[in-house]
């Protein structure tokens, strides 16, 4: 009965976003809800997503903050896409609070490599709280950029870049069966498979990254 009403309430918000009144503003309650769903049990839906925050753009009043933070929060755990920027720019241009201020700070902080920063503020912040899915979301992120983007780092900095607390953690989330351990300059390392990407002599990287890269593999 529970799987049967949640496909009833997806199927409403499919048929309202193809609709031609997808923008009249007694579809909001059932968006914002379905914005609610999908923090609740993991999904995502940047089409009713997207309708919403249009709808708030014309209907600026009917704008609820908490909705247009979790939107967010969504959009950061699409990342790589650039849904959080497409998001943000859909909102009124008049529209900020502090949530706005603190989400653009942590999609930037993710943007320019400063992990450890980024799970910081994480660690403090209440608008993360209760999404499901979120710091894995976040992790995967992180660790698919780094394996495309160097060969081995250290295993300090890859831990802090994770927020894992322990090796014992990191041998789950990342197991030395399919990542192997070596040493370099009493440094312990983590190999990641060599690829087009990790190999090319152009791949750029963000400084902040490189300098955190170089300071682990040079402290004694």
């Amino acid at each position: 009965e529970e799987k049967g009403r949640k496909m009833g309430d997806r199927s409403k918000v499919s048929g309202i976003i193809s609709s031609a009144d997808r923008f009249d503003s007694q579809n909001a309650p059932v968006l914002e809800e379905h914005v609610n769903q999908q923090i609740r049990e993991n999904f995502y839906d940047l089409n009713a997503n997207s309708v919403l925050l249009a709808l708030y753009q014309f209907e600026p009043t009917l704008i609820k903050p908490e909705i247009v933070n979790q939107i967010l929060v969504k959009g950061l755990m699409a990342l790589p896409q650039n849904d959080f920027a497409s998001y943000v720019y859909s909102l009124p241009e008049q529209y900020t609070n502090s949530e706005l201020t603190q989400l653009q700070t942590a999609y930037d902080l993710l943007d320019n490599g400063k992990f450890a920063k980024f799970w910081k503020d994480f660690e403090s912040n209440p608008i993360f709280k209760d999404v499901n899915g979120f710091e894995a979301a976040i992790r995967k992120y992180i660790f698919d950029l780094l394996l495309i983007t160097y060969q081995k780092v250290p295993n300090d900095y890859l831990r802090s870049s994770l927020n894992i607390k322990d090796d014992a953690q990191l041998e789950q989330l990342v197991p030395e069966s399919k990542y192997p351990r070596v040493s370099q300059n009493n440094q312990s390392l983590i190999q990641f498979p060599l690829t087009e990407h990790n190999q090319a002599k152009t791949k750029e990287v963000s400084s902040n990254q490189q300098n955190l890269l170089e300071y682990y593999i040079s402290r004694d």
